[in-house]
């Protein structure tokens, strides 16, 4: 293993037991994979395994927007909770919503075989706490994180 940073690839940090999700199972089943696996992020593939999106805890949060710009009016605020409780609650756990309509469409990616300076530089510059790694084909084939790059760059600061 290289102790130079510069010198590592993508393959060399990248999680490559990565969890993902399709684009029409619940958000339901996407939070309960978010929750129980304690991740940030899901990549979201289609059929034949391509990355078609990414689905974040900022994604998720995304949805309470809504509730934050009602909550502004203080004689309304047990009314309208209760309203967007009833209604979000009972899209999540009915299945109704789907991932494809939170999900980020335009997903940054990154390819095995990229420098890790390469991927910190995309991350910065897009703003993204997660890349999913994907092939030619643009095949899932990892995901890597801010936390995989502050390892590689702690462990090359470690190493004499």
């Amino acid at each position: 293993m290289a102790s130079d940073v510069s010198a590592r690839s993508v393959r060399d940090v990248m999680n490559a037991d990565v969890v993902s999700i399709r684009p029409h199972d619940a958000v339901h089943d996407a939070l309960h994979l978010l929750l129980n696996k304690a991740l940030s992020a899901l990549p979201v593939v289609n059929h034949q395994g391509r990355c078609i999106g990414i689905l974040s805890v900022t994604d998720l949060i995304a949805m309470t927007h809504e509730l934050v710009e009602e909550l502004s009016d203080p004689g309304r605020i047990q009314e309208v909770l209760m309203e967007w409780l009833d209604k979000n609650i009972k899209e999540v756990h009915s299945d109704r919503r789907k991932v494809a309509t939170l999900m980020t469409e335009q997903v940054v990616s990154i390819r095995p075989d990229a420098s890790v300076l390469d991927a910190a530089q995309i991350m910065l510059q897009n703003r993204v706490h997660h890349l999913p790694v994907v092939d030619d084909d643009g095949k899932l084939v990892g995901i890597l994180s801010t936390m995989d790059l502050m390892r590689a760059f702690l462990d090359a600061a470690q190493t004499p």
